[in-house]
């Protein structure tokens, strides 16, 4: 599953988010559901390890009382097609949760 223009931001948009991101390795690859406070810094040092380029697909914001409990509710969630750790199948049910997590921001838009 692409996700295409989902993200086709710029990295200063998402470079010091915080929160729960959905990053995707390759155009058609798995998915990491992880945990950030430098989301653009993330990116950045995953994309070292990694040999395809990675894209960010998603992000729910940051609410560091309860960020990690977020995290782990969407593994638990996604059980089902867990790949191995944070790494997940590309699934319709996982992109239909990240497409209603989509909102940039009015700049962006045309």
């Amino acid at each position: 599953m692409m996700f295409g223009a989902l993200w086709d931001l710029p990295e200063v948009y998402y470079l010091n988010l915080a929160g729960v991101y959905f990053i995707q390795a390759g155009e058609y690859g798995r998915i990491k559901i992880g945990v950030s406070k430098q989301l653009g810094k993330r990116v950045r040092t995953l994309q070292l390890a990694c040999p395809y380029p990675l894209k960010v697909v998603g992000h729910q914001p940051d609410y560091p009382e309860d960020i990690w409990r977020a995290e782990e509710e969407l593994h638990r969630q996604f059980e089902s097609i867990r790949v191995c750790g944070e790494w997940f199948i590309p699934s319709h049910q996982l992109a239909d949760y990240i497409k209603a997590l989509y909102s940039p921001p009015e700049q962006y838009l045309d």
